[in-house]
């Protein structure tokens, strides 16, 4: 005899190779309870799990649920419990700068012993996010045109107003080259 066949254990007439058909058996039939279909369904589990692994049912740490099989755990955990996207506003990328929740307003402090490459990256223009929840750093040759994080458009730090300034989504020829002051 197979041992996927269930039998009704309230009536000798009934059995299937289906789950479903027999809870629909209990509850049109025999009008069974919720609970009498949940314990059903439990044991059906444990004998699945018997047969499959020797073991008893695994637990969902999440939620309680159990599965007589770890590829059922896994799916249950992969649809119902899937972490959620983090914010891309809550991410800081300048991780010294986390508590704060804004970028860098000046260009950093570079030892005075640099070589001469060193030194030529102290000479920039810095810009940031234009929307004020935001306000990511980005060195204007770097800029794609709009923040990664909001999609917003670029401005000068507020330390550079005085600078000249150019919009990052005019056009290449448009575009001045780096600045050639050294900042103080």
């Amino acid at each position: 005899m197979n041992e996927k066949i269930m039998k009704c254990h309230l009536c000798d007439g009934y059995s299937t190779d289906n789950r479903s058909n027999l809870i629909r058996h209990l509850k049109d039939v025999h009008k069974c309870s919720a609970e009498d279909v949940f314990e059903l369904r439990e044991e059906i589990k444990k004998k699945k799990a018997e047969r499959a692994t020797g073991g008893d049912l695994l637990k969902c740490a999440e939620c309680g649920q159990t599965f007589a099989v770890k590829k059922s755990l896994s799916s249950h955990i992969s649809r119902k419990h899937r972490k959620k996207p983090e914010n891309p506003a809550e991410i800081s990328l300048f991780p010294d700068q986390s508590d704060s929740g804004s970028a860098p307003k000046a260009d950093p402090e570079l030892p005075e012993d640099m070589d001469d490459e060193e030194q030529d990256a102290r000479v920039t223009e810095w810009y940031r996010c234009s929307n004020p929840r935001c306000h990511l750093a980005v060195h204007f040759l770097c800029a794609s045109g709009h923040c990664v994080a909001c999609q917003s458009s670029f401005e000068p730090h507020p330390d550079e107003d005085s600078e000249p300034s150019f919009n990052l989504d005019s056009s290449d020829d448009d575009m001045p080259g780096p600045s050639t002051s050294t900042k103080p």
